[in-house]
C-alpha cells in the first residue's frame, strides 16, 4: 500500500489497488477452471475415480453450463437499487468468490475420497460463477479509473491467460513429484495420489479467491482508504492538480465546438460567431451556464444530500470539485466530513 501511495496520485490508488487484487482473482479462477484439462488421461487411469470419456465431458458440462444463466441472474440482482432490496456488485462479487472457493475444497475431498458424483457436483458449483466472477467486476471498476479503463482492462486480462499457462506448466509436476504419479500415493499404498495432490492445489489456489475477493470490496467502498493514504482533501487537491494539467495540453478545435465555444482547453480562445468565450475560467461552460454557476449549484447540492452520501458518493463529488480546479467551500467539507 505504501508503494500505491508513492507511484500513484490519490485520485488512481483506489483501482490500481483493486485492479492488482482482481488479476490475482481472475488468474486463479483461470487456474482452477483448467486444473482437470491439464491431468484428463491421468484421471482415467485413477484407480477410484475411473473418469471415462464420458463422465469427463459431463463433469465439463456442469461446470460450464451454469455460466449461461448465472451471470445475467447476478447483473441483474446487483442493479436493483438497494433500497428495493438489490446487492451491490461488489458485495455480489464477494459471494461469488466465496462459492468458487467452496465448490474447489468440494472437488478436491471428492477426490480424496474417490467419489466421482463429489467431484460432479464440486466442479459444478466452482463452475456456477466461473464467468460471474470474471464479469462481476465491470459493474464498479471502470468507475474507479474511467481515464485507465483500457490499459486497466488489458493488464487483467493478461493475469488471467496467465493463470491457465500457470495450471498447464504447473500441474502435471504436481501430479508426478508432488504425488508421485499415478503410482503408490502415500502410507496407505493406494493409487492416484498424483490425482489428489493437484486437486488440493486447486483447492489451495482457489481459497485465496475469497479473501482476495472480500479485500476488494473493502477497498472499493472506500474502507481502506486510510491505508491508502486518501482523505478527502487529498483526492480534491490530486484532482485539480491532473485539471491544471489537462489546460497544459495544446489546443483541439473540431467541427463541433467551432461557432460555439472557441477553442478547446485554451484561457482566451477566439469569439466565434459573437458566442461568450470561456476567457475568465479557461474551461468549457457547464449547464448552459459559466462554471461559477455550476459551482454555485454543486455546493448547494452536496450540503443537502450530504448526509446520504456513501463513500463513493463523496469520492465523485470530490473529484468533481477537481474536475473545475475549485475546492470545496467550508461548509461543503464540514457537510462531507460528518
Amino acid at each position: 500500500m505504501l508503494l500505491l501511495s508513492v507511484m500513484f496520485p490519490a485520485r488512481r490508488r483506489k483501482g490500481v489497488a483493486c485492479a492488482i487484487l482482481l488479476a490475482l482473482i481472475l488468474s486463479a479462477n483461470h487456474f482452477c477452471r483448467d486444473a482437470p484439462g491439464t491431468i484428463e488421461t491421468q484421471l482415467a487411469e485413477d484407480a477410484k475415480l475411473r473418469v471415462s470419456p464420458r463422465s469427463y465431458a459431463a463433469m465439463t458440462a456442469a461446470y460450464f453450463l451454469p455460466s449461461a444463466f448465472v451471470p445475467l441472474a447476478l447483473g441483474i440482482l446487483s442493479s436493483i437499487p438497494s433500497e428495493q432490496g438489490g446487492v451491490s456488485s461488489a458485495t455480489v462479487f464477494v459471494a461469488a468468490t466465496f462459492v468458487a472457493s467452496l465448490g474447489n475444497v468440494i472437488a478436491a475431498l471428492a477426490v480424496q475420497w474417490g467419489s466421482f458424483p463429489v467431484l460432479l457436483v464440486g466442479r459444478g458449483v466452482s463452475g456456477s460463477v466461473y464467468e460471474a466472477v470474471d464479469m462481476i467486476p465491470l459493474g464498479f471498476m471502470p468507475a474507479l479509473l474511467p481515464d485507465l479503463w483500457g490499459t486497466t482492462s488489458g493488464f487483467i486480462n493478461g493475469m488471467l491467460r496467465l493463470g491457465s499457462v500457470a495450471a498447464f506448466a504447473s500441474l502435471p509436476i504436481v501430479y508426478n513429484d508432488v504425488g508421485g504419479g499415478g503410482g503408490e500415493g502415500g502410507e496407505d499404498g493406494e493409487r492416484g495420489g498424483g490425482t489428489r495432490a493437484v486437486f488440493w492445489c486447486v483447492a489451495l489456489v482457489g481459497a485465496v479467491m475469497w479473501p482476495l475477493g472480500a479485500a476488494v470490496r473493502h477497498v472499493a467502498v472506500g474502507r481502506a482508504d486510510a491505508l491508502l493514504g486518501l482523505g478527502g482533501r487529498e483526492v480534491a487537491a490530486d484532482a485539480a492538480g491532473g485539471a491544471e494539467e489537462e489546460e497544459k495540453l495544446p489546443p483541439v478545435e473540431t467541427s463541433s465546438t467551432r461557432g460555439t465555444c472557441g477553442t478547446l482547453g485554451t484561457a482566451a480562445g477566439p469569439d466565434f460567431g459573437g458566442a461568450d468565450s470561456s476567457a475568465e475560467t479557461g474551461r468549457l461552460e457547464a449547464a448552459d451556464g459559466p462554471v461559477d454557476a455550476a459551482l454555485a449549484a454543486l455546493e448547494a447540492d452536496a450540503v443537502r444530500v450530504a448526509a446520504d452520501m456513501n463513500s463513493q458518493d463523496v469520492a465523485n463529488t470530490l473529484y468533481a470539485y477537481g474536475s473545475m480546479g475549485r475546492m470545496p467551500g467550508e461548509k461543503t467539507w464540514a457537510a462531507l466530513e460528518t
